[in-house]
């Protein structure tokens, strides 16, 4: 990499955090361009040269957390019947929790990581009912009732730490509806 390409990459994750530290004091409607431009100490057309505004930019933050989340989903969801399948989840986006707890309540008409969340966890959960499980229920509700349970415990776990009694709760319920759904059919 070279001195152009490392000062591109410092003054972006620069812009990044600028974002994520005032998000912490303001709602995103009330955040604006200069704030973030005299909070980083860069002019506005370095901000300009990076991104087109600030929804350009609360996308690429949400598109980064994203990717990941996927990749971590993708991973686990072979595993949700095992009991610490939510609970390696949660291990797993803990380093990032305070700028997930951020951008999980920031949600504009297009752009929302919340619905990017819910989207990754029922479709991956789709997928799984379909391939392990005969059920004559809608997937379409058992999809809205996990994704809705799911995303409690993911938001309760970043905001409170893992805590055992909860992860083995959630577990044993999802457990328990997966039983149910195989014996019903």
């Amino acid at each position: 990499m070279n001195e152009a390409d490392l000062r591109v990459v410092k003054t972006v994750r620069l812009i990044d955090k600028t974002l994520l530290k005032l998000l912490k004091t303001e709602s995103f409607e009330q955040v604006t361009i200069q704030q973030i431009c005299l909070e980083a100490e860069i002019g506005r057309s370095t901000f300009y040269h990076h991104y087109v505004d600030k929804f350009a930019l609360l996308e690429h933050l949400n598109s980064q957390y994203t990717d990941k989340f996927e990749k971590i989903m993708t991973t686990r969801i072979s595993t949700l019947t095992q009991s610490n399948s939510l609970a390696n989840l949660v291990t797993d986006l803990l380093p990032d929790k305070d700028a997930l707890l951020l951008l999980l309540n920031v949600h504009t008409d297009d752009i929302s990581l919340d619905a990017n969340f819910r989207t990754i966890i029922g479709d991956n959960l789709a997928v799984f009912l379909r391939n392990h499980l005969k059920t004559t229920l809608p997937i379409t509700y058992l999809q809205d009732l996990y994704v809705a349970n799911a995303m409690t415990y993911i938001t309760w776990s970043l905001a409170h730490g893992l805590n055992e009694d909860v992860a083995h709760f959630m577990n044993k319920a999802f457990i328990n509806i997966a039983n149910q759904i195989t014996q019903q059919s």
